[in-house]
């Protein structure tokens, strides 16, 4: 009851704003045969004032590139921008009085229909990254943010506004496709590499370096580096080692006079050669065992 009323409202607002704007143009065209009164005059610069404003928002609120919208309590568009426009493929006058169901996929306006509610209910504003299918068919990834308006007479609407962000999950996508692909790459070689941060904490231990050392990479990642030098050797290996911090490329070959030894999980020790290099992430290093 009180929505059909609030649409008499704005239909009756709606009819007297175009009968005042025809008012003018009335006035307009017979300025000169007209012996306005002061206060008359000054009703119609208000009048003028007030039609310019309102064109001037309307203005603003197409311009922005986001899609707009307002709903009120029966989840109906009652204001939308041109951007909300494009993304439903639907002229204003289409979108105006219908609700999502109308112009997207169930299952997405199901997803829509449980966010409103939630800010109806509540009064939280609520954000929520979703799906929705344009006007081209294209299935796009959104983030909706979702505000409630009451006005003086308690009616609730929905003020939303919807950031496309199809692009950006498509770059992060492509990203973790790259980083799992190198991933696998390091646990898969056949040279044992270790990476570690620049506090010497271990973040990468690779299947070939279990195989070298006996140990676990869960064992082993997220210790101090020490662990894999005796305690005899540990300062000399340490003081190599560090020399890598400011982008120095240190090899060091098989010689047991220069080599390094490490410590398998039983205690036994083997000269071996390493290759200290940074690593190019997170200021780590990494080692390849040969």
């Amino acid at each position: 009851m009180k929505d059909s009323v609030l649409y008499q409202k704005f239909a009756k607002l709606r009819s007297t704003i175009e009968i005042l704007q025809e008012q003018l143009l009335i006035y307009s065209s017979f300025r000169d045969e007209i012996d306005a009164k002061e206060n008359s005059s000054g009703f119609t610069k208000s009048l003028e004032s007030s039609l310019d404003s309102k064109d001037y928002l309307a203005k603003i609120f197409n311009s922005i590139t986001d899609p707009i919208f307002v709903k009120d309590r029966m989840h109906r568009l009652i204001l939308v921008n041109d951007a909300e426009c494009k993304l439903a493929g639907r002229s204003r006058e289409d979108l105006l009085g219908r609700t999502d169901y109308d112009f997207f996929p169930k299952e997405q306006v199901d997803i829509f229909w449980k966010k409103d509610e939630e800010v109806f209910q509540t009064g939280n504003e609520n954000i929520n990254e979703e799906t929705i299918t344009d006007s081209s068919g294209v299935i796009r990834t959104i983030v909706t943010k979702k505000t409630l308006f009451t006005d003086q007479e308690d009616n609730k609407f929905i003020v939303g506004i919807v950031r496309d962000i199809t692009d950006r999950k498509q770059i992060e996508e492509s990203l973790r496709e790259t980083r799992n692909y190198l991933e696998n790459l390091l646990n898969y070689a056949n040279a044992p590499i270790i990476v570690w941060a620049p506090s010497f904490e271990i973040t990468r231990f690779n299947r070939a370096f279990e195989h070298l050392t006996g140990q676990k990479a869960e064992d082993v990642v997220g210790q101090k580096l020490d662990i894999l030098f005796p305690a005899e050797s540990r300062q000399e290996s340490f003081q190599k080692i560090e020399r890598t911090l400011g982008g120095e490329y240190l090899g060091v070959c098989g010689d047991p006079h220069c080599s390094q030894r490490r410590r398998y999980q039983n205690g036994a020790l083997e000269f071996s050669k390493y290759l200290f290099s940074r690593w190019p992430e997170a200021h780590s290093h990494h080692c390849p065992g040969h």
